[in-house]
């Protein structure tokens, strides 16, 4: 999603939209980089299965390449104009409401996760004195903390814990299980033990929780028979169906996929700022 240039080129949000505009530019490079690495021939990821003896299982063991380190950099900085366009949105709205420059030193758009009484406390600190009530309402409304239980998860939650790690670190890109449903998967890749109406010679199983990062040897799958029903331990498991991986980055594993919506979440914030000045062009 971008905006075209001659829509904001002699607009007070034109450095908000551009930024906007280059946070997009620069995640399409990623997500095609991404697809292209998923896509590529040989694949660069594959499964290899080996039998336990001593505890009758079956472990499925991820190996693979590693991410190339740069795709953190790139993801850093769609986060950093992402980031940079709230502060910059704020700054412009003090000024609209009859402002100074000076009055944008400290201000910033605050995000709050936890609670109402956490934003008023960040607000009084991060919007100035000359913000009018209205403005200040428009900044409370899309918080996190509105989501509860969710707001961890929030889109600007999820800015916020990479905009601070960015800071610090790396972004790091790792391989991650992305299929959300176990059982789906088992029926789908246990094909040799379906139907017959014969004992199931599975006892148990596990598998790696959605977004756990995998590493070069990481089990993600494992499979314990029943000793009870098969007379002799399996020479091999028949598998079929692939494995279901992206990419996540940072400690919070974020889904490749998911920041997307993390930038249209932002776009929503800014054009709703956008209605606020008289030079904004409608065309709905």
């Amino acid at each position: 999603m971008t905006v075209p240039e001659s829509e904001y080129a002699f607009h007070r949000l034109g450095g908000v939209l551009a930024k906007f505009n280059r946070s997009s530019e620069l995640f399409d490079v990623l997500r095609a980089e991404i697809g292209d690495f998923l896509d590529s021939d040989p694949g660069p990821h594959f499964s290899r299965g080996e039998f336990d003896a001593d505890s009758w299982e079956w472990i499925e063991r991820f190996h693979g390449r590693e991410p190339p380190l740069r795709w953190g950099v790139i993801l850093g900085e769609c986060v950093h104009n992402l980031r940079s366009a709230l502060d910059h949105l704020i700054c412009q709205v003090t000024l609209l409401d009859g402002g100074r420059m000076d009055d944008c030193a400290d201000t910033q758009f605050p995000i709050a996760s936890k609670s109402e009484q956490q934003f008023e406390n960040m607000a009084d600190r991060r919007l100035p004195a000359c913000f009018s009530d209205k403005h200040r309402a428009m900044v409370k409304e899309p918080q996190p903390y509105h989501a509860g239980d969710g707001a961890d998860r929030h889109p600007l939650s999820l800015l916020a814990d990479l905009s601070n790690a960015d800071k610090h670190r790396v972004l790091n890109a790792s391989v991650s299980f992305m299929d959300s449903d176990p059982k789906e998967v088992l029926d789908r890749l246990v094909g040799s033990y379906q139907g017959g109406g014969e004992p199931s010679p599975v006892h148990s199983w596990w598998m790696v929780k959605r977004g756990q990062h995998l590493e070069d040897g990481t089990p993600w799958f494992r499979i314990v028979f029943d000793r009870a029903v098969l007379t002799e331990a399996p020479v091999n498991v028949e598998m079929s169906g692939n494995l279901s991986l992206g990419i996540a980055f940072g400690e919070i594993g974020l889904d490749s996929r998911s920041f997307k919506k993390v930038g249209e979440y932002v776009w929503l914030v800014i054009e709703r700022f956008a209605r606020e000045f008289p030079e904004t062009r409608y065309h709905d």
